[in-house]
């Protein structure tokens, strides 16, 4: 909280000096509006930004996760398309890319983006995990492994959740031992709360991750918002409480008032 007071006095400070910097400094209100909930003030924020005579790619980039945050995953990746036009080099905007191709199934561009980002040396651990569930998905399961180990061991952890997770993966009668690993990881914060809430959704733990996914209301983020949208966590949109974390963390009135449809479990909008 008081890192978003800093930020808002800052862009304040600037726009007083230079009024020009109006439009530009937008991000930086859109980035504070995003982080707690109010999406609506951080998308008219973001959308000065973007349109300002002058725009970073960092601008596009925060817009396109907050658009990510409230599923609309389709304009994110357009938006972060505008950042890497921008930035064709950043090994952020190249790993949010390929993160973005991933979460709408687009196989063969998430594989170029994530290529590209490993020439970039680009290897924080939300881009590992993600990277380690796209290969996953496409069936290259020992790598996939071996990219969780790597995240993790990169975080700190030891990682002891790991083998057994893949192992129930592949065999669901190995589900329970696998539950109890992710379990003692968590007690002992040797699990990214990402991590854990993707794991217990694939090891139809849907209570279990939906404890975790409750924990968003908290202020800040408690992890990156997107992961309610992807294809993977269909199973929990069906859960019967996730209309009422929708209406808990604004989304709901988000998309009322953004023009938003929400059926079959995914949201179609209004163009950007």
């Amino acid at each position: 909280a008081c890192l978003d007071i800093v930020g808002i006095e800052v862009g304040e400070k600037g726009v007083s000096v230079d009024d020009s910097i109006k439009d530009a400094a937008g991000a930086i209100y859109g980035f504070v509006y995003h982080k707690e909930k109010r999406w609506e003030e951080a998308e008219a924020a973001y959308q000065r930004a973007v349109n300002a005579t002058v725009v970073d790619s960092n601008s596009f980039n925060w817009y396109s996760r907050m658009l990510a945050s409230v599923g609309r995953l389709d304009a994110s990746l357009e938006e972060i398309r505008k950042a890497q036009r921008i930035d064709p080099d950043s090994p952020v905007i190249n790993s949010r890319l390929a993160i973005s191709y991933t979460w709408l199934e687009d196989s063969a561009n998430a594989a170029k983006f994530f290529d590209r980002v490993a020439l970039l040396q680009a290897r924080g651990s939300t881009h590992l995990l993600a990277n380690a569930l796209f290969l996953f998905r496409e069936g290259r399961i020992d790598e996939a492994r071996q990219l969780a180990m790597t995240s993790v061991q990169q975080a700190g952890g030891t990682g002891e959740w790991v083998n057994p997770v893949f192992a129930a993966l592949s065999d669901p009668a190995a589900i329970p031992e696998a539950l109890e690993a992710v379990s003692v990881a968590s007690a002992q914060q040797h699990i990214a709360p990402q991590a854990e809430f993707v794991i217990r959704n694939l090891l139809h733990d849907l209570d279990g991750a939906m404890e975790i996914a409750w924990r968003l209301e908290e202020p800040g983020e408690f992890f990156e918002m997107d992961l309610l949208f992807i294809p993977e966590m269909l199973p929990l949109r069906m859960h019967p409480d996730f209309p009422a974390l929708l209406d808990a963390l604004g989304i709901t009135r988000y998309w009322a008032n953004a023009g938003c449809v929400y059926e079959d479990y995914s949201v179609t909008c209004d163009s950007v």
